[in-house]
């Protein structure tokens, strides 16, 4: 059953801030960064600034659906690779079984589906993995409408 369809744009879940490289072709960015011993290049926005605002939202977003009705919403978010590896990390570490994101390859369109235990206080305390990274519905022919 569908409890709701309300949709929402949050700023805090938008891909990482490139700075000047904003926009521009992925190999230049590469090249430039080659000599930097895997640091990010002046002005393009870090993994822990990217992790203190995907913090930000589950924080406020816990809080929102601790009072919510039903107490056990389902929530889908769509976000950019960048977040996508960032929610990974940060989920994955809650996980009894802890899994390296950082050494896997984002599909484009990938699934991740997680199932977030939030505890007393409406605090984070635990996440099962149930996919991750799962491009399986991709294999599938799409469905056209008939002409």
């Amino acid at each position: 059953a569908v409890v709701s369809t309300q949709s929402t744009g949050d700023k805090r879940l938008r891909e990482r801030h490139w700075g000047p490289w904003q926009g521009r072709n992925w190999k230049e960015y590469q090249r430039a960064s080659a000599d930097t011993g895997g640091k990010s290049l002046a002005g393009v926005e870090t993994d822990d600034a990217m992790t203190a605002r995907w913090e930000k939202f589950l924080s406020e977003l816990v809080d929102t659906l601790h009072t919510s009705s039903p107490p056990d919403p389902a929530i889908l978010l769509v976000t950019h690779g960048g977040m996508v590896r960032v929610i990974g990390r940060y989920l994955t570490a809650l996980s009894p079984n802890p899994i390296n994101v950082d050494q896997m390859s984002f599909p484009n369109n990938c699934i991740s589906e997680f199932d977030v235990i939030v505890g007393e206080g409406g605090i984070v305390t635990g996440c099962e993995v149930v996919r991750l990274l799962d491009a399986e519905h991709l294999k599938r022919p799409f469905m056209r409408p008939k002409e």
